[in-house]
């Protein structure tokens, strides 16, 4: 057998586009989310202190944001052979109810007819109206049934505005499994925000964007969601944030306090169901994240084209753990992903 043959199929899916039109409600619009345009660049400002004119702090947005060309051409540099597009946040949580429903529907539609003519390069997670209620985000997970290329939703931790654990979720949940869609838990708002103002992007992205998911999912746990729903193909960003690290802490914490509800589960058995991604950076945090989840619900993501993607170092990372074991590493790169996505 070739060298090339042997090769482990690599999917990315965690992996970001903001299509042409979007974009365009995002340099409309006076306060943030918007996109501001500065000195002949388009500046991203999405998080808390950005919104400086002057000195502006936002990400500095180059065409690998928005273009499908670019996007194949990284993969190709990067050695990857399908990615997985999703909305990068803030998704369609600010708008109004109105308008998030226009711009799901065409934010969800932009995907499926790239993902349709790329000849088998791409999928979709598609991007729900959440500002518009439950009817609506049910009404678009029924119409995107018929996207042959979306495979599930990305979704806020704010859920329809109360968190994923409040109880307007439920038939959100129930629609998603009834799909047998991943449901991809993506922080924006971090939590901890008010320390980080003086080290410019950093702690946000380190600190508060992992912490922002460790909380929501362990809500998600506590609330009896993931008893209710175990078939639920709950997907976390980076790593599951510090859940692998904090679950026998959590464990132990509500055991412990007799305030709140038992269950015949254990938080951290509930939070093992949730599918990982890579998007961790060190061989400590990727190794603790197999051990948690298992090597079969470990999938490989990028953050392409946010500044903080490292495609080779995460890539090298797997590697790197997975030795000589060519099932392994088939199983990160790609098989899981297969799997769970139900590629065709």
């Amino acid at each position: 057998m070739t060298a090339k043959a042997m090769k482990p199929k690599v999917i990315d899916v965690h992996t970001h586009l903001y299509p042409p039109r979007y974009l365009e409600l995002m340099r409309d619009r006076l306060e943030v989310p918007k996109v501001v345009r500065r000195e002949d660049n388009d500046f991203l400002v999405i998080l808390p202190g950005e919104d400086d004119i002057q000195n502006c702090t936002g990400r500095r947005m180059d065409e690998a944001y928005t273009s499908i060309e670019s996007k194949l051409q990284y993969m190709d540099d990067s050695g990857i052979d399908v990615s997985v597009l999703s909305l990068a946040n803030p998704w369609l949580d600010f708008l109004s109810a109105q308008e998030a429903v226009k711009w799901a529907i065409a934010v969800n539609d932009d995907f499926e007819r790239l993902a349709a003519n790329s000849k088998g390069r791409l999928l979709a997670l598609a991007t729900l109206p959440t500002s518009a209620g439950v009817e609506a985000c049910l009404t678009e997970l029924v119409r995107v049934s018929s996207h042959q290329h979306v495979r599930g939703v990305i979704l806020s931790t704010m859920g329809l505005g109360n968190g994923l654990d409040d109880q307007s979720m439920e038939a959100v949940w129930k629609k998603l499994v009834e799909l047998d869609y991943v449901a991809f838990v993506h922080p924006h708002y971090g939590i901890g925000n008010e320390h980080y103002a003086d080290y410019g992007h950093a702690l946000y992205l380190a600190m508060g964007f992992p912490f922002e998911t460790t909380v929501a999912a362990a809500k998600l746990a506590l609330s009896g969601v993931l008893e209710r729903f175990d078939d639920l193909k709950l997907m976390l960003a980076h790593g599951g944030g510090t859940i692998p690290y904090l679950a026998g802490r959590l464990d132990s914490c509500v055991a412990h306090d007799e305030s709140i509800r038992k269950s015949d589960h254990r938080p951290s058995t509930l939070l093992q169901r949730a599918i990982l991604d890579s998007v961790v950076y060190s061989e400590e945090a990727l190794r603790l994240a197999i051990e948690f989840a298992g090597s079969e619900k470990v999938v490989f993501g990028t953050d392409h084209p946010f500044s903080i993607s490292e495609p080779h170092t995460i890539l090298g990372t797997i590697d790197a753990i997975a030795g000589n074991n060519d099932e392994l590493l088939a199983a990160i790169l790609g098989a899981n992903a297969s799997r769970i996505l139900q590629l065709r």
